[in-house]
């Protein structure tokens, strides 16, 4: 018998052919063959499609019914609880923009500093550009 060193130890040619054997059992044990599959699955689309042609289909008849209750006509409220409910919203919408109002004022982004505007940057480095340009 042949040995070959694997990964640090012996192992003769019939090992190596046990191992292979092994292999193509084991990967046919777990495998379910094509075919049966096909069949089972050919079996289930036929017996689908004969409970599908034993079922009675239904009518496509439609029928119009007047709706068994009849639509209820709720009476308009008085004219002074409407005007009472419409001054409280009003003053309760009032009353929110006030207070947004002055939560703007509270956080209002401080002022920047004029010294530091765009216009006085780009001035400086004008400036600077030209006294360097002509000390050259």
């Amino acid at each position: 018998m042949l040995t070959r060193r694997s990964a640090g130890f012996l192992v003769t040619v019939r090992d190596r052919e046990n191992v292979g054997a092994c292999r193509r059992r084991r990967t046919g044990v777990g495998r379910v063959p094509f075919g049966a599959l096909a069949a089972v699955l050919a079996l289930l689309v036929a017996a689908l499609v004969v409970a599908r042609a034993e079922e009675p289909s239904a009518s496509l008849e439609l029928e119009l019914k007047p709706p068994a209750t009849a639509a209820r006509i709720l009476p308009l409220p008085a004219t002074e609880a409407v005007r009472a409910d419409t001054a409280q919203a009003i003053s309760e919408i009032e009353a929110q923009e006030r207070l947004d109002a002055l939560v703007r004022e509270t956080i209002r982004s401080p002022r920047r500093r004029p010294d530091l505007d765009y216009d006085v940057f780009s001035g400086i480095q004008s400036r600077g550009i030209s006294n360097a340009l002509r000390q050259r």
